[in-house]
């Protein structure tokens, strides 16, 4: 087991270097360079697949790590990614080499990474530019979210940002470690099938844990002629090493935003198959806003069980596309919070007369100048709409409500 942890110390203690570099590339983009040179940058992501590609042959399982850093602040596209990612040799290159491979296998395998890298890389950029017309812009705010005082430096930024993925790192890799310990090659080469058509498929799936390891156990089955060339080249193409780790960790958005409404659908879907002999319903409504860099998603749940009528819900999501961000209500008043009082005031200006307000104690209550009063809202052309669920300021009976706040009504408070 001691073995396991040193391995695991030494596994991350390289990656470190590669992290840092990444990190303090970000920061002095962000905070060193000119609107022009970052034009510049930006411009010169069409170029990204082919210079990924190429790196991603280096040896050393940090370059992905490195890639894909660069990726979460949108220094490099998605294409690009996908390129690293593929052409991507680990420690494949130096065993073969070190156990004297045949020179035409190893520049073989590296060919077919390069050409893979460089045409999927091209592929998927060229059709996100179709899909989406307008690349997202880079954002360089990675100190936004994670409040690393960047005024002490960006050096200081750089370590910090670094030693906030070291821990999560050294954990799961150490995990992994200790599985393919207690698995040994001896067993994977017994299931990998060599010479079937299940041999590449398995491999493939292999490549795709988040450690180094992976591509050192395939090219060590590849030496012992426990797996085939076409399975190691399979299972090399889909590892990309530890960074599926750093990417799971820092690009946040489907972590925060997409699986808290998977979950809420689970948990309905869950509690519904539970009831017996019972009619049920789910319904699951969505729309969306659009409104200069923003996209606002509203979702709308009911499900019925039996009773009286249905449950209802609401969630909202307000992603900013430049910044590659959610915005919440967090956020507005993070920079003055003046604007729930703006909130609260026009809202019961709007709806002091509706007639569907029956309930003086409800309405004051949920118009009340809290935030978990206007969690839900969306940018629109005509200015911030709110939304009131059922319940929030009405009984059941008299459904959900909404309230535009003119965008004239609180620019002053934001300087914009």
């Amino acid at each position: 087991m001691i073995d396991i942890i040193v391995d695991t110390i030494i596994d991350v203690l390289k990656l470190i270097p590669f992290l840092f570099v990444a990190f303090l590339l970000i920061e002095v983009l962000e905070h060193k360079l000119t609107s022009k040179n970052k034009n510049i940058i930006t411009k010169s992501k069409k170029f990204g697949p082919v210079i990924g590609s190429l790196l991603g042959i280096i040896p050393q399982c940090g370059f992905s790590v490195m890639g894909t850093n660069l990726y979460i602040t949108r220094i490099i596209s998605l294409g690009t990614l996908f390129s690293i990612y593929l052409s991507t040799s680990d420690e494949m290159l130096p065993i073969l080499i070190s156990e004297k491979a045949d020179i035409k296998i190893i520049l073989q395998i590296i060919l077919i990474k390069i050409l893979f890298g460089i045409f999927y890389g091209v592929l998927i950029d060229l059709t996100l530019r179709k899909i989406k017309k307008k690349q997202d812009k880079t954002n360089y705010e990675i100190c936004d979210k994670e409040h690393c005082h960047c005024e002490k430096g960006i050096l200081i930024s750089s370590i910090k940002h670094t030693l906030n993925i070291v821990l999560f790192l050294f954990i799961t890799t150490l995990i992994i470690n200790i599985v393919f310990h207690y698995v040994g090659e001896d067993y994977l080469s017994k299931i990998l099938l060599k010479g079937t058509i299940l041999g590449p498929f398995i491999t493939s799936l292999i490549g795709l844990i988040p450690n180094c390891g992976a591509s050192i156990i395939l090219t060590e089955l590849y030496l012992n002629n426990a797996i085939s060339l076409s399975s190691l080249i399979a299972g090399l193409l889909t590892g990309s090493g530890t960074a599926l780790i750093v990417l799971f960790k820092e690009n946040k958005n489907i972590k925060e935003n997409i699986l808290p409404y998977l979950k809420e659908f689970k948990s309905s879907l869950k509690y519904i198959s539970e009831q017996k002999n019972q009619y049920y319903s789910l319904i699951i409504l969505y729309e969306n806003y659009k409104y200069k860099n923003y996209i606002s998603y509203v979702f709308r749940i009911e499900d019925y069980t039996g009773g009286a009528h249905p449950n209802h819900r609401m969630y909202t999501v307000v992603y900013d596309k430049e910044k590659n961000k959610v915005i919440s209500i967090e956020d507005l008043i993070k920079y003055n919070n003046q604007i729930l009082n703006i909130f609260s005031k026009i809202s019961r200006e709007k709806l002091k007369n509706n007639k569907r307000i029956v309930s003086a104690s409800m309405f004051f209550e949920g118009t009340r100048p809290k935030k978990e009063n206007f969690i839900n809202f969306a940018f629109t052309k005509d200015g911030i709409l709110l939304f009131y669920p059922y319940y929030q300021i009405a009984p059941y009976s008299e459904g959900e409500f909404n309230v535009i706040i003119p965008y004239d009504n609180i620019n002053k408070l934001y300087n914009k």
